[in-house]
């Protein structure tokens, strides 16, 4: 897995909520619809790491998958995970090319 990457991830990803907090602070950080939010600060961000494009929609949907996932799999640090997960899918597509 490519360190570097993972960690540029995790970083955008805290910067993400950092930004997410503020922005909704006056509701303690709720937002029944932060995936969308998360993808839209995100798109732009992401998509030039990866040197590809993301529909708001395709990033919050992906989003959602994770956070289903870490909540399964009781991980405490939303943003090593989601990094290592897109890396690590960033990876699978470019190895079947």
């Amino acid at each position: 897995m490519n360190n570097e990457l993972t960690r540029q991830f995790e970083t955008l990803f805290g910067e993400a909520g950092s930004a997410h907090h503020r922005a909704f602070i006056q509701v303690n950080g709720e937002d029944d619809a932060w995936a969308l939010w998360y993808a839209n600060y995100l798109c732009e961000r992401l998509g030039i790491l990866l040197n590809r494009t993301f529909e708001p929609t395709e990033l919050a949907d992906t989003l959602e998958r994770l956070e289903t996932g870490r909540k399964a799999y009781g991980i405490g640090n939303w943003a090593r995970y989601y990094a290592e997960s897109f890396v690590r899918e960033a990876e699978t597509v470019v190895s079947v090319y």
